[in-house]
């Protein structure tokens, strides 16, 4: 698993806190903010989750993923409401280079004018992508997707970079 620009982990770490599986569980949490991180590894310890660990990183940087390939899972919660229509569209074509065939990326965005939502699970079909759910969070804004990688391209490649934050989502939960 993968989790990018985690925050302090709440979005996997919440999870596995009453999973009967969270020993079995392995993942990665990028995040480029020193006192989130902190804040999930304490957490983290305090769990005992030997298998889970931070990266202190910019999650943009595709450098950052050299040894992520072949995932089961990527979150990208908070990101498509902070970025450019351009870098939503080059980190779903990144989503699909980091996850094995059958993996599953799970996003989040607001639905605010302009409500891009549409637009971006299309973008993820014509990027080899199933749609699994799609659900408006009642009363608010908010959106989350689930999306599975049907057909991985072997040549496929990661760019530079996947995104650049230009907002700060204050216009509601992305």
């Amino acid at each position: 698993m993968l989790s990018l620009c985690a925050g302090d982990g709440r979005d996997l770490i919440g999870v596995l806190e009453r999973h009967p599986r969270r020993q079995d569980a392995h993942a990665r949490l990028i995040e480029l903010d020193p006192d989130l991180v902190a804040a999930g590894n304490r957490r983290i310890d305090q769990l005992g989750l030997q298998g889970v660990s931070f990266l202190h990183a910019d999650a943009g940087r595709t450098a950052t993923y050299d040894s992520c390939r072949d995932l089961h899972l990527v979150l990208a919660c908070g990101i498509f409401g902070n970025v450019s229509d351009e870098d939503i569209r080059t980190t779903i074509l990144g989503l699909s280079v980091l996850l094995a065939a059958g993996g599953s990326a799970i996003w989040t965005r607001h639905r605010l004018a302009p409500d891009l939502t549409h637009s971006i699970r299309e973008w993820f079909a014509t990027t080899g992508f199933d749609e699994t759910a799609f659900v408006e969070v009642p009363d608010s804004s908010a959106s989350v997707g689930v999306n599975r990688l049907v057909e991985k391209d072997p040549a496929g490649s990661l760019p530079a970079r996947l995104f650049a934050f230009v907002g700060d989502g204050a216009g509601g939960m992305s």
